[in-house]
């Protein structure tokens, strides 16, 4: 006889008994721990992380998916009862994740909410709003009380003396994937098939668009002409690159060319729907904007993924590289000029749209583009430009949380107070210091200390004491005085 009680008996019935491989290393009570910890985290088969010692991707994905197939199932509710609705497995992801739902006939009406005789409350998505999500009583016995444990199980009592414990339900909040297999008017022999159009309703309601699915009809019939099931159609076109037919044939999954290569290099490699959403999001982003193809040949795209630039942080680079590129700020292009950062002023998109470029540096790059726009706009008070100290203070500023608006506010009003003193300042240093004059470079270094960060220099406040003695008190009070330290203090 076979044993349907334990997820043992489940998966030897399902033909994915553990290889003999992982059954020298682990137990089958380890294998179910195993297993059952998976399936409470809600994990997939394509997650590597998941897989036994020496079991391949298609034995991870038969054992994970029977034992979220050997979840408890949950009782019809009234109003499903009284509409024909079933209890159905539905798939909610790839990699053998999917939940017991009930499923109401097409066309019929879904409250907003379900109840059943025992006590249990679901909401118009069939997700479990309130109870056990199990059957409370069974033939002639009667529930007296029901305990939730510490670990989420619930310990049933009921009125023959007996009890028994019930496991926490795992419940998925995703919409469901309803999938008929077989399909109506298929196979109704009760054997398992594998229908192109349920693969692709079930892929349509994950979120991929009909073009990539249209464009995988061929290499998805391959894969089930093989006797594929669909969770290993599924596992073959989303995370795989190849597959070899029986014949020899290799075919490269279309998911793989259009978006699977993305993952090519990276440590933590993203979900199918990760990529997926992505570059349909970058394409919106620059046909949205008109910007150039090149944004999204494959080797950007590779480094859009890799520096972890969402759609939404591409819209807002496009949306300020037009803004810049149609109102050119010739101050801010010289800026960017000088420290590097583009070539010529044609270059200006780029710099926003620099794939190479993560999130992180380009808020620092363009923060340092700001701060040292107003030192150029002040260039004809003596002002100079210094890349490698404007990078620095801009770098303190982000990590300070400094704005890139703030920064070039706090720059103009910084660069102003060193323009007002600058010449001044290296004046009196040529008469009180002689051979140890400063330069008017080494005074606006000194200066621009003093106004991002608070800390005067020691030329200053000698030379504020010996023109203090030699006006004797009077200091303040000519043009050619010091003033007090300001100072901004910003960094």
């Amino acid at each position: 006889m076979v044993d349907t009680t334990s997820l043992a008996g489940i998966l030897a019935a399902s033909k994915a008994t553990p290889t003999p491989t992982k059954a020298a290393t682990l137990t089958q009570a380890e294998i179910d721990a195993a297993t059952a910890k998976v399936v409470a985290a809600g994990g997939k088969s394509t997650d590597r992380a998941n897989r036994l010692p020496g079991e391949t991707a298609a034995e991870a994905n038969a054992r994970i998916t029977a034992a979220y197939k050997a979840q408890a199932q949950p009782e019809l509710t009234v109003e499903g009862k009284a509409a024909g609705a079933t209890i159905e497995f539905v798939r909610t992801g790839a990699g053998g994740v999917g939940t017991y739902k009930e499923v109401f006939p097409m066309g019929a009406a879904i409250p907003d909410t379900r109840t059943t005789n025992y006590g249990n409350v679901y909401d118009k998505n069939g997700n479990l709003v309130s109870g056990t999500g199990l059957k409370t009583g069974t033939g002639g016995k009667t529930v007296i009380a029901t305990v939730v444990n510490s670990d989420g199980s619930s310990t049933v009592s009921y009125s023959d003396g007996t009890s028994t414990i019930i496991p926490k339900t795992v419940v998925t909040v995703n919409p469901p994937v309803v999938v008929t297999n077989p399909p109506p008017g298929g196979d109704t022999t009760g054997k398992p098939t594998t229908n192109i159009d349920v693969i692709k309703a079930g892929l349509r309601a994950l979120g991929f668009t009909s073009a990539i699915l249209d464009s995988s009809t061929s290499f998805l019939n391959s894969l089930i002409g093989e006797q594929l099931d669909m969770d290993n159609v599924l596992e073959v076109f989303l995370n795989n690159r190849d597959y070899t037919l029986k014949s020899g044939v290799k075919l490269t999954s279309p998911f793989y060319t259009e978006y699977g290569f993305l993952n090519e290099g990276l440590v933590v490699p993203k979900s199918a729907n990760e990529l997926f959403n992505a570059v349909e999001g970058y394409k919106e982003v620059i046909d949205k904007y008109s910007l150039s193809k090149k944004y999204l040949d494959k080797e950007s795209l590779k480094l859009y993924t890799k520096n972890n630039v969402t759609a939404k942080d591409l819209a807002e680079r496009a949306n300020i590289a037009t803004l810049k590129s149609v109102n050119q700020d010739p101050a801010y292009v010289e800026a960017l000029q000088k420290l590097g950062y583009i070539a010529t002023a044609a270059d200006l998109k780029d710099f926003f749209m620099d794939p190479k470029i993560g999130q992180e540096q380009l808020n620092i790059n363009r923060t340092t583009g700001a701060f040292a726009a107003e030192a150029i706009r002040r260039a004809q008070s003596g002002i100079q430009f210094n890349s490698e100290r404007f990078k620095a203070i801009s770098q303190t500023m982000v990590e300070k949380g400094v704005s890139e608006t703030e920064a070039a506010t706090l720059a103009a009003q910084g660069f102003e107070n060193i323009a007002a003193q600058l010449g001044t300042t290296t004046k009196l240093s040529g008469i009180y210091e002689n051979q140890r004059a400063a330069t008017m470079g080494q005074v606006q270094s000194e200066l621009e200390k003093e106004e991002f960060s608070g800390l005067e220099s020691e030329r200053r406040k000698r030379l504020k004491a010996q023109e203090e003695a030699a006006f004797k008190g009077t200091a303040g009070t000519t043009s050619g005085s010091l003033r007090g330290s300001n100072v901004l203090g910003l960094i």
